[in-house]
């Protein structure tokens, strides 16, 4: 399996890795939360964006404020981006390999114009279950190959726990006359209050019904709210409201129940289906039967022989009476209980996050490959992104006669065939340098990243013993104009600089003696091979601060040359590169004809 790059946005109840198992959250986090964790528990490298105040480094996971997402996905390659139930997240382009909108709601007929107009920007809709593939089809038009089926999952390990604790207080059981409804009050606590616990009340007076929902109201609904409070306080203590629980505290409660109840819809959203329903999966994982309609995804979420699905027509008579009957049964018969109880925890066995992970992960390395394997498209995609090795090693691999690949093929021959020639990276760099003049002094104390390195310097000297000097190799110095000024500027600075280009290095020398700073420059001719060329004195030396400004981008080998930078500083000294982002030389092709960038 490969390891993955994945990003994942979470946008709605506020959490993060540590406030999770101190709050309770609703299906939609929860699932993106232990999909986070299933990830990479197989290995994936995972960052999670989420409504936290800061950012928070788990073992597994990093959660970052959900207002960073966008520049992170523009400006961060990465290979996947999982967003989820936010088609609006995606109107901007993004830097993964493979892009998801995980579903979690109904499609709806006023949402169309959003899904589709992000339809470029995403591969795949993760949908939770036929039902819900079949809504999005037949609403958004979308297609089987456009649709990635795929489901929610249960905290088996937390179950588990629950149980175990539950098991060693020897002198409590379950209480077979209580009903346990975990739901937003919208789905349908109207319809059990007012409907269906007055009707098995009169037949099961010490019944008992708990409530618990996560702390998220709508401010619009505090009418119904109020009227669901009523409901539940005219009947006194047959019904006891727990307020909000952490996964833990539910499922403890939920061993102790003796059946989930869930009359779905309410009649404030009579048109409401279900198109997953993780509180089911839970109660089966936790042993109770369960009662709910026959309607949207529950058919598919629960086991059949897990409980009853009411079929008669909801907010009739008939649906009141098959409800309370079927409630009734649970209570009264230990056997049906137990048949129940026992069909739910074998389906439940296979509802872990493990396996929702695994499917996710062998998908989305199966949709990379495959738009992967089109060797001349990616060279083609390469050549764009600057990304020349890659190109190379794809076009190494087709035909040299092949057709597809001819135009990006001449594009790599003709513009950085300097690869391939003896010396060819010096002459290419004694041509780019040829192009710098004298100008070159004055602009470069303009540029934004002039000023930051700047101010980042000054920070360090300043935090020397007064009179003490810093010492600062600049690799890729190329003209000097960034040193040279950096040393007028800084007095307390010594700066080493090395370019491979000899005119560069002869020109930055001309700004030292013209900016009065040649006693604190030196300038070195060379590459990778010179920062450890032991008859170079200047690499001899270690330096308090190495910098490599806009270099990394034009080296065959990155990771050598950090490795080579490394060894030239001190033990406690400091590190400073920076890379420019996104396709900056397809982008200035024209205007600049002397390629230079091979890696992105």
């Amino acid at each position: 399996m490969t390891k993955l790059v994945i990003t994942l946005c979470i946008p709605g109840l506020p959490f993060n890795g540590e406030t999770f198992h101190k709050q309770s959250l609703g299906g939609s986090e929860s699932a993106g939360y232990y999909l986070a964790r299933a990830l990479a528990k197989l290995g994936h490298n995972v960052t999670v964006f989420c409504n936290t105040e800061k950012m928070v480094s788990c073992a597994d996971v990093d959660y970052i404020p959900l207002q960073n997402f966008r520049a992170w996905v523009e400006y961060t390659p990465h290979d996947v981006c999982i967003v989820q139930r936010a088609p609006d997240m995606l109107q901007g382009y993004n830097q993964a390999k493979l892009t998801i909108l995980w579903c979690h709601d109904l499609a709806m007929k006023r949402a169309e114009p959003m899904y589709r107009g992000t339809s470029w920007n995403w591969d795949k809709v993760a949908v939770l279950s036929e039902f819900m593939r079949g809504q999005y089809k037949q609403v958004y038009g979308f297609s089987d190959s456009q649709l990635f089926l795929t489901r929610n999952g249960v905290d088996l390990e937390a179950v588990a726990a629950a149980r175990a604790e539950f098991e060693s207080l020897k002198t409590t059981t379950r209480n077979p006359l209580s009903m346990f409804f975990a739901a937003r009050p919208e789905r349908g606590l109207d319809v059990l209050l007012a409907e269906i616990m007055p009707r098995i009340l009169k037949q099961e007076p010490n019944a008992k019904l708990f409530l618990s929902a996560y702390d998220n109201p709508v401010e619009h609904l505090a009418d119904f709210y109020g009227h669901c409070r009523a409901l539940a306080a005219s009947m006194k203590g047959n019904v006891v409201a727990l307020g909000s629980l952490t996964k833990s505290e539910l499922y403890a409660a939920y061993h102790a129940a003796g059946q989930y109840v869930y009359p779905t819809p309410s009649r404030l959203a009579p048109d409401f289906d279900e198109i997953s329903c993780i509180s089911i999966m839970e109660a089966q994982a936790c042993g109770m039967p369960v009662v709910t309609s026959a309607r949207g995804a529950l058919p598919e979420t629960l086991s059949p022989e897990a409980g009853r699905l009411i079929a008669e027509p909801v907010h009739t008579a008939a649906y009141a009476d098959a409800f309370a009957d079927a409630c009734l049964r649970y209570m009264r018969d230990p056997e049906a209980r137990r048949r129940a109880s026992a069909a739910g925890l074998a389906r439940a066995a296979t509802l872990g996050w493990d396996g929702v992970a695994k499917q996710w992960s062998d998908m989305m390395e199966s949709e990379i490959r495959a738009r992967s394997a089109d060797l001349a498209t990616l060279a083609n995609h390469f050549w764009r992104r600057s990304e020349i090795y890659a190109a190379k090693e794809c076009l190494r691999r087709l035909p040299a006669d092949d057709a597809a690949s001819a135009p990006v093929r001449r594009r790599i021959e003709e513009d950085w065939g300097f690869l391939d020639r003896p010396d060819g990276m010096r002459v290419q760099y004694e041509r780019i340098g040829a192009t710098h003049d004298a100008r070159v002094i004055d602009w470069s104390p303009q540029e934004p990243r002039y000023k930051a390195v700047r101010q980042w310097l000054q920070a360090q000297v300043d935090a020397l013993p007064e009179g003490q000097m810093l010492s600062v190799l600049d690799y890729g110095c190329a003209h000097g104009g960034y040193a040279t000024n950096l040393l007028k500027e800084i007095p307390r600075l010594r700066i080493t600089g090395i370019d491979i280009d000899l005119r560069g290095i002869q020109l930055a020398d001309q700004f030292a003696e013209k900016l009065g700073v040649s006693d604190r420059w030196r300038g070195v001719v060379g590459d990778l091979d010179r920062l450890s060329d032991p008859d170079v004195p200047e690499m001899r030396e270690q330096y308090d601060i190495v910098m490599a400004q806009e270099v990394l981008e034009h080296v065959p080998d990155p990771g050598a040359l950090i490795v080579a930078l490394d060894e030239r500083v001190k033990d406690g000294g400091r590190v400073w590169m920076t890379v420019p982002h996104g396709p900056w030389e397809y982008s200035d092709y024209r205007r600049y004809p002397h390629r230079a960038h091979v890696r992105e």
